[in-house]
């Protein structure tokens, strides 16, 4: 195990004696737990600013040593675009409705933008299609949690 040591500023030190009194734990502990705080959020910042200059979102998931879904995830929470282009959803849902035959699929495809295939359309395909599209168009769920 190897031992580090900083250097604090008459105010941190103080900050840090604060701490200790009121929370009881061991100095060192407290050190440790805030450097390990740090480094883990300087990791998903620098990864934010690599995937902002070109890298993918796997390659900067990786440097941030956090799950690709996780990364992508704050990429939104912080407003950044993850895709490019317009969504193919729409289209690749239609292809996977005509494929397995499914109708509640293909009007799902058909409500959010995709071009009807051959499967007949449901008498709700027409009363979905303008409901999907408005709720397409603003985030659903309830509000993500910071993380």
């Amino acid at each position: 195990m190897l031992t580090k040591s900083i250097r604090l500023t008459d105010d941190e030190a103080n900050e840090l004696e604060e701490v200790v009194r009121l929370s009881g734990e061991v100095e060192a502990s407290i050190l440790k737990r805030a450097a390990l705080r740090g480094l883990r959020e300087d990791r998903l910042e620098r990864a934010v600013l690599l995937y902002l200059r070109g890298s993918g979102t796997s390659e900067a998931a990786r440097f941030a040593r956090v799950p690709r879904a996780r990364f992508i995830d704050l990429l939104v929470d912080k407003g950044i675009s993850v895709l490019e282009g317009p969504s193919s959803l729409p289209e690749e849902l239609d292809h996977v409705a005509r494929l397995t035959n499914d109708r509640g699929l293909a009007d799902v495809a058909a409500a959010l933008g995709g071009t009807p295939g051959p499967i007949p359309p449901s008498a709700s395909r027409v009363e979905l299609a303008p409901a999907a599209r408005e709720s397409g168009r603003r985030r659903q769920g309830p509000p993500r949690k910071k993380r």
